[in-house]
Order: C-alpha cells, then sequence, then structure tokens
C-alpha cells in the first residue's frame, strides 16, 4: 500500500500484511516537524477510509471493478 503526500516528496509506503499496523502509527518513523504533520494528516484520511486489512481489501475491489467496467 502506498500514500502519496501531494505537497512533499515523501511517499508512505506499506507491505499489505503490515498495513493495520503502519497506517495506526508505524509510518511516522523518521518523519519529523511539517514532514510529520503532513503525513499525520493525510493518514487521518485514510485511515476514514482504510483502517484494516478488511476495509483495504475492499477498496481495492471497488477499485478494481471500477477499472474493468470502463
Amino acid at each position: 500500500m502506498e500514500v502519496i503526500l501531494a505537497d512533499w516528496p515523501i511517499r508512505l509506503y506499506s507491505r499489505w500484511e503490515r498495513w493495520t499496523d503502519y497506517s495506526a502509527h508505524t509510518y511516522r518513523e523518521g518523519l519529523t516537524s511539517e514532514a510529520l504533520k503532513a503525513a499525520d494528516a493525510a493518514m487521518a484520511e485514510v485511515r476514514k477510509v482504510a483502517p484494516d486489512l478488511a476495509s483495504l481489501s475492499l477498496l481495492r475491489q471497488r477499485m478494481l471493478s471500477n477499472s474493468s467496467s470502463r
């Protein structure tokens, strides 16, 4: 899973099976100051739609079915 911060040259990346812990807190590792604030804000939004593997899987299925129906 990858989250790209629009205004920063930062990409937050997690292996699929580690998503729940990553989205909850480990994405913060190595970030400081304004980059950390931006990541916190982005991940707060991401957690609204994909807080765990089950919801992430559903989101992925929806995205794949939308792209195949075009």
